[in-house]
């Protein structure tokens, strides 16, 4: 592995991004012993084939956050609370397709030709462990051998910290990186992103030997310290060689605005030094590069060689990789639950998350409980169209306003199908719901005779309370809907029963619901 010193500025906007001053260290490593790409063998897909008809190939990836030890709290190198971060992450893979999808013209290359790429990520999972201060960069083969999923089948990529500044790390042979930051607010962090999948599909940067004739080595010398000598030094503000620009500067700019820099630290702009000084050759356009394996801010452009390079390690080393070749985004589906909650066994109200799916256009949730190796369906969401986002429930007597009762330190697993116009995937979740009381109700026993049955129907039930108001509800499994058919039941103790008249419905199936102050009976019945 290789550690790359550059420049990095703190804040960077999408429009060739004018005026960040590039005053942060910025590392990037990456694999040096990846395989010359053209000695691959047994290719799985022609790769002149999915150039000249620009057919979609589209990879897995999975991401992955961590937040404190005890599972509570932001989200680490990212300032968000923990359900935010899954829609976040949703956009962040959008947008880096958009990033392939938009592909630009190299700077600096004359008549060049723009290759369309035809990569595009599926997100597999989103996973947040518990681990505080988790560290990247340098440790991230660490991170995937604990925390790596499918690592053979998906890119498994971690949002971690460094002790080495803003960096990034793509390591081709683990199909892992790492990043410090990620954000869709600020543009550089997804160049970032997309520039270490390029190290992970065998590119490497733009401005060294990287084995492609159309990527120009747009580098500098300059001049720093004013003394007529051009000086090497590891020490990134002594070296004046083979130095790139992370961004444009401009004249006549004061410290704070954009465009303002002051590189070699003589209290004057680099657009405004006086002999025997010279200007920064980064005040001058020719000198800024777009290759998104560039050290520069603007990472829009890749080349036909290096679109080549990452096909031919797709189509030879990384086959596994692959989830569709053609055809629109694959429906992929995924359930997890917050670290917080997995953690906390007080909480009464919890949330599946569905949210990480993608290329969802309709979902089907279903939920069973377990017992005694046997399935009982107790929630059947039915399909619903849009993308699947979260399902919440309650365990007792608290959250009212949740009508989706689980019963509390219960087994149960949940199954969810998502689908588009030209595919379906499947994704099973067994979890089980906290421990506590929740100003708890008891989860009793209720008959329903006859089941099947057409107009009317026969409730009963045994209550331990007198005098307690019980609400009777018709919740369909297929549509969800809700029909109120009492409103106020009082119980005696000991036997009840209530004749129904349920003529009013329609057919389907049914979960019937008594609820109670201190009660919940449930049972599931089929109207014909």
């Amino acid at each position: 592995m290789r550690l790359c010193i550059g420049m990095v500025g703190l804040f960077i906007l999408f429009n060739y991004l004018q005026g960040t001053a590039q005053n942060k260290e910025y590392y990037c490593g990456w694999d040096n012993t990846t395989p010359d790409v053209s000695s691959t063998s047994s290719p799985c897909f022609d790769v002149d084939d999915i150039m000249q008809n620009c057919t979609p190939v589209y990879v897995r990836i999975n991401l992955h956050f961590f937040v404190n030890d005890n599972c509570n709290g932001q989200v680490q190198q990212m300032d968000k609370n923990q359900k935010d971060v899954y829609r976040i992450a949703e956009e962040m893979i959008h947008y880096a397709n958009a990033t392939y999808e938009n592909n630009e013209a190299q700077w600096q290359v004359p008549n060049p030709v723009v290759p369309c790429v035809p990569i595009r990520l599926v997100l597999k999972g989103i996973y947040m462990h518990c681990k505080s201060d988790a560290v990247g960069i340098v440790n991230t083969t660490e991170l995937n051998d604990e925390f790596g999923v499918n690592k053979t089948t998906a890119i498994n990529f971690y949002i971690a910290d460094t002790d080495i500044g803003a960096s990034g790390i793509g390591l081709h042979n683990d199909r892992c990186g790492s990043a410090t930051f990620f954000n869709k607010e600020s543009w550089w962090t997804i160049g970032n992103f997309v520039h270490e999948l390029g190290h992970i599909l065998t590119l490497r940067h733009a401005f060294e030997n990287d084995g492609c004739g159309d990527t120009p080595k747009i580098t500098h010398s300059w001049d720093k310290d004013c003394d007529g000598i051009l000086e090497s030094s590891n020490d990134r503000d002594l070296n004046e060689i083979n130095l790139t620009c992370w961004n444009k500067l401009e004249p006549n700019k004061h410290p704070g605005e954009p465009g303002y820099s002051d590189i070699n630290h003589n209290t004057v702009h680099d657009c405004d030094e006086q002999p025997p000084c010279t200007e920064s050759p980064c005040c001058r356009q020719e000198f800024m590069d777009n290759n998104v394996m560039s050290y520069s801010a603007a990472k829009l452009a890749l080349t036909e060689c290096q679109v080549r390079r990452m096909l031919t390690d797709l189509s030879g080393f990384n086959c596994d990789l692959i989830e569709k070749i053609g055809g629109c985004p694959p429906a992929s589906a995924f359930i997890t639950q917050t670290p917080e909650d997995l953690k906390d066994q007080t909480r009464c109200q919890e949330c599946l998350i569905l949210e990480a799916s993608v290329n969802d256009y309709e979902y089907e949730l279903k939920i069973y409980e377990r017992i005694n190796n046997q399935e009982i369906l107790v929630y059947n969401g039915g399909w619903k169209t849009g993308p699947a986002l979260t399902f919440c429930y309650r365990t007792g007597s608290a959250f009212l306003g949740f009508i989706n009762y689980l019963k509390p330190n219960t087994n149960y697993i949940a199954y969810l199908k998502t689908k588009n116009q030209c595919s379906e995937d499947n994704f099973s979740y067994p979890f089980t719901t906290n421990s506590s009381d929740c100003g708890a109700v008891s989860y009793e026993s209720l008959s329903v005779i006859p089941n099947p049955g057409f107009d009317q129907v026969y409730l009963e039930f045994t209550s331990g309370f007198i005098n307690e108001h019980l609400s009777v509800i018709a919740k369909d499994l297929i549509t969800g809907h809700h029909y109120s058919l009492i409103q106020d039941h009082i119980t005696i103790q000991g036997t009840n029963h209530i004749n129904l008249d349920i003529s009013h419905l329609p057919s389907g199936t049914y979960t019937f619901l008594l609820i109670g102050d201190n009660s919940i009976y449930q049972n599931n019945f089929i109207k014909m």
